[in-house]
C-alpha cells in the first residue's frame, strides 16, 4: 500500500480514478454498473500500471475475471458492501 501512496506525479490521474471508482462503490454498493471495470479500457489499463493498485482494488473487493464469452478480463466486484474506509482514505 505504500508504493501506491507514494507512486508520484505519474500516477495522478490514475489514482484519482481509483478514489473515484472506490468512492462510487461505496456509495451505491448495489450498483452493478460500478461493480465490473473492463481492463481493455484505456484508463482502467492506465491505473492497472500503477504499482500497488491491483492490490488495492483487490483488497476493496474486485478480483480479475476473464469473460468465457469473448476472453476479455474485467475487474469484478466480488464483495462490493464491504468496500472499506481505509481503502478509499490512503488515495
Amino acid at each position: 500500500m505504500a508504493v501506491l501512496c507514494s507512486a508520484g506525479n505519474d500516477a495522478g490521474a490514475p489514482l484519482a480514478l481509483l478514489a473515484q471508482l472506490l468512492a462510487n462503490v461505496q456509495r451505491e454498493p448495489g450498483n452493478p454498473k460500478f461493480a465490473r471495470l473492463r481492463a481493455a479500457n484505456p484508463r482502467i489499463a492506465a491505473l492497472l500500471q500503477v504499482p500497488g493498485a491491483c492490490d488495492v482494488l483487490t483488497e476493496a473487493g474486485f478480483e480479475p475475471v476473464v469473460s468465457c464469452a469473448d476472453g476479455d478480463v474485467f475487474w469484478e466486484m466480488k464483495r462490493a458492501a464491504e468496500v472499506r474506509d481505509s481503502t478509499v482514505e490512503c488515495l
